[in-house]
């Protein structure tokens, strides 16, 4: 279990192909829900649980610059719904959730998951602001439960969920009655907006199959190659106690004859 539902959700690439849309990134999520079959939609700058990494390091404010590391994640205020984790405390975030300081700082206010909040100590009593980098601050407004962002074998990692107003794809999840259907409406939202480019999407399931399945086959490589070692130890180990065998043999024929 990832941690998060994965089915039936569509991945669209509307802004790595043409980052000039970042603009128009509430414009475009409002189109794709209009259209029918479409329950739900978001727009993000990385992929679940695919293994897209951006480390960041955190500290308390004042505090030592070491800190702690988490992984910075870009999401919109859709992106629990669209992709069904729960909001565990507090409350959600927005894409406008920034401010300035009267130092000249920025911040934003982002979501942590579980395991990020034990990392960094924080409890629904605590307010103090983390900063990152020489100017950021980060205040936490709410705390999501922990979903895999990796390989389900690389097991949780604390995490920071920030407005991303920068993103890279959209997520559409789809309902199951009649998904061509909802796929051509989606490629002529996509025409919209990309009129000289043909309509590019795949679902997150089999994105997942694809990264799994190359997983898989790199463990089996591993298992053979280290069985492989195994047996080659084997046999100059019994090569060895055969030749030893062999020379105390040949000694002892010696001997008797002496």
């Amino acid at each position: 279990d990832l941690g998060f539902k994965r089915e039936r959700v569509i991945i669209m690439p509307f802004f790595l192909r043409n980052p000039g849309l970042w603009s128009q990134q509430s414009a475009i999520r409002d189109e794709i829900l209009r259209v029918p079959g479409v329950e739900s939609a978001s727009v993000c700058h990385h992929r679940p649980g695919e293994g897209t990494i951006d480390f960041r390091k955190v500290h308390k404010d004042g505090g030592s610059p070491d800190g702690y590391k988490v992984v910075w994640t870009g999401i919109d205020s859709h992106f629990l719904e669209t992709f069904d984790v729960d909001l565990v405390y507090g409350r959600n975030i927005a894409l406008d959730d920034r401010w300035t300081e009267p130092d000249g700082r920025w911040g934003i206010n982002i979501l942590i998951n579980e395991t990020g909040a034990r990392a960094v100590g924080w409890t629904p009593e605590t307010s103090e602001l983390l900063q990152f980098g020489r100017n950021g601050l980060v205040r936490i407004v709410g705390v999501v439960e922990d979903y895999h962002n990796q390989s389900l074998h690389a097991g949780i990692i604390p995490m920071m969920l920030y407005p991303a107003d920068r993103a890279k794809v959209v997520y559409a999840r789809a309902n199951a009655d009649n998904l061509p259907s909802t796929l051509e409406a989606l490629g002529n939202a996509w025409k919209r907006f990309h009129p000289d480019r043909p309509f590019e999407y795949e679902f997150l399931n089999d994105r997942f199959d694809t990264f799994y399945r190359a997983e898989m086959t790199q463990r089996k490589i591993f298992t053979f190659f280290s069985v492989l070692a195994i047996v080659v130890g084997c046999l100059g180990t019994l090569g060895l106690v055969t030749y030893s065998a062999r020379r105390r043999r040949k000694e002892m024929g010696i001997r008797k004859s002496l």
